[in-house]
């Protein structure tokens, strides 16, 4: 078969999804192709990005303008990036988008053209999934499944986790009392007020900070941070074999990030998000017991010192932890991929069709009640339409 993945712009999460894919498929002797969906956008977009992020993390802007994480601005930007890629579709069997934007937009490009290929949505974060439903995509995959879909939707979701690079691993005799503090390739996500928290905390870790392409932060920690712990340094391609030998990672709450440091054994400590997708990641692994967000006040030095000092407070993190990820995610999307099966109902479906039953059954003892008030049967009857919409769009 001929693969074609497609990730947004620049090395975000969206491309290391791809890469982990690739991988996988590249492993079973597949074709496969990654293009960046928006490289016809190329310097300006990413100037501009980088620029907006860069004002934050210098305090300069105290909150990431809403418009560049729009969804409107997210489907433009889908939208040329389509019109000016000229990809040839119908040269693939199979087509993964790792953005739900470009998902969509592909799949009324699958629809008008009639393409045969078989169209997959691969969910990056630790947002409900699917994001975008469309008649036209096979697949969903993601970390966490929408609690209530359509019968056609939920039969296409499948619940494996985030793919992520097999060079991530586990393994208890390489730990060592480190942490890693990433904040993604431009070094944004509230590196500096991490670092200055964990260098006035009381612990003996070895603490190394990534400051990705940010010069600027860079120089700044490395004039200010006068302490033997700490070790500064720049952009890091592949942080595998920092993340193998720590035992913490503070970054920020996107879903690549997240599940490779805890695939290969971390607890997680959050700077408060700038995006709010990294909130949505950081709030789910924190309720989980698996990590903690620093609230921007003198006690996060306390709780970095409680956790680090405390064995079994740090091991029932860890523990909780790895239970939220899968490690053979990869291997579980392209099994569905190259086999290409719509998986059957589960009991979601058949709860929602008992649901509806036991509601019809219980129907005509409110209607032929003669003891209930005005105001109850108007709140019945509210009850009544809006479950008959909601059974309507279970089963349909």
């Amino acid at each position: 078969m001929n693969h074609l993945i497609t990730y947004g712009f620049h090395k975000s999460g969206h491309y290391y999804l791809a890469k982990a894919i690739e991988q996988e498929l590249i492993s079973r002797d597949e074709s496969v192709e990654i293009k960046e969906f928006y490289s016809p956008l190329g310097d300006l977009i990413n100037k501009f990005f980088f620029e907006i992020f860069l004002e934050f993390e210098n305090k300069k802007i105290t909150k990431v303008p809403e418009v560049i994480i729009k969804e409107k601005t997210l489907k433009l930007m889908s939208e040329i990036g389509v019109e000016k890629n000229k990809i040839d579709f119908s040269a693939y069997d199979s087509v993964i988008s790792t953005h739900q934007h470009t998902t969509k937009i592909i799949a009324e490009l699958k629809r008008v053209n009639k393409y045969s290929f078989y169209l997959s949505d691969s969910n990056c974060n630790y947002d409900e999934f699917p994001l975008i439903q469309d008649i036209d995509i096979n697949a969903y995959f993601g970390a966490r499944p929408l609690a209530e879909v359509s019968k056609s939707v939920f039969s296409r979701m499948h619940n494996i986790g985030i793919p992520i690079s097999p060079r991530f691993k586990y393994n208890s005799e390489r730990k060592e009392d480190l942490i890693v503090v990433v904040g993604g390739t431009h070094g944004m996500g509230g590196i500096e007020d991490s670092v200055l928290n964990i260098k006035k905390a009381k612990h003996n870790y070895k603490v190394v900070v990534v400051t990705g392409n940010n010069q600027i932060l860079r120089e700044k920690l490395s004039s200010t941070i006068n302490d033997s712990r700490f070790e500064i340094t720049g952009f890091v391609d592949d942080l595998s074999e920092l993340y193998n030998r720590s035992k913490v990672v503070v970054t920020k709450g996107s879903g690549m990030s997240i599940t490779e440091a805890i695939t290969s054994g971390n607890i997680l400590f959050f700077p408060k998000p700038n995006l709010f997708w990294e909130g949505i990641g950081a709030d789910y692994i924190a309720s989980k017991g698996a990590g903690i967000i620093f609230e921007g006040n003198k006690h996060d030095v306390e709780r970095i010192e409680r956790l680090l000092s405390h064995k079994e407070i740090y091991d029932w993190h860890r523990n909780n932890a790895m239970k939220i990820v899968n490690p053979n995610a990869g291997k579980e999307l392209v099994d569905v991929i190259l086999q290409q099966k719509i998986k059957p109902l589960d009991n979601l479906y058949f709860r929602v069709n008992e649901l509806k039953n036991v509601f019809q059954r219980k129907e005509n003892l409110f209607e032929n009640s003669s003891n209930l008030s005005f105001s109850e049967k108007k709140l019945y009857s509210f009850i009544k339409s809006e479950l008959n919409k909601y059974f309507k769009r279970m089963i349909s």
